[in-house]
């Protein structure tokens, strides 16, 4: 009997050695798993040059798809550190979250990573665009209106910049 079909598929968040985002990625991808590495590129300035770089959205942090019996053998693979976990449990990150990074990262939105919590702001929600129907709260910071979609599994808030004829109050 095959009992393959009634394993559950999580995302998980792994946190990596320091800067080994790419190679904890490569090697998850090696070894046949779903692996999902938020990249970004940005502009570097050197003395002599400025260079179009891709670094992690989230700096020591990438995600796999796998079942939870899979933990223990992804967290001896090169690169990665440990597995992240909250109150004694593995973390799980919920597939709509990582289509929205992924979906933002696709769009070349502009998109900030912040580790603390914001106050709670005015309830919107995407009326339009390629955000249509998610949901978030709006913060002012730098003269721009930002939506923050709080990745509440990973404690992450995603700051992304939105044009404010996109929202709606919920």
């Amino acid at each position: 009997m095959d009992n393959t079909k009634n394993i559950e598929f999580h995302w998980y968040p792994l946190y990596t050695k320091s800067r080994h985002e790419k190679t904890a990625y490569n090697q998850l991808l090696k070894f046949g798993y779903e692996a999902f590495l938020p990249l970004q590129k940005t502009v570097r300035q050197w003395s002599d040059r400025k260079k179009i770089v891709e670094l992690p959205l989230i700096s020591s942090y990438v995600f796999v798809r796998i079942p939870k019996n899979k933990l223990y053998d992804v967290v001896n693979i090169y690169g990665i550190s440990r597995y992240i976990s909250f109150n004694g449990l593995p973390a799980i990150i919920q597939d709509n979250e990582i289509e929205l990074l992924k979906l933002a990262i696709e769009n070349k939105n502009e998109i900030e990573v912040a580790d603390r919590n914001f106050k709670k702001g005015t309830e919107i929600k995407f009326s339009t665009g390629i955000f249509k129907g998610y949901s978030g709260k709006v913060i002012k910071q730098s003269g721009k209106n930002k939506l923050v979609v709080e990745l509440e599994s990973m404690g992450k808030t995603i700051l992304i910049t939105v044009d404010i004829s996109q929202l709606k109050a919920s």
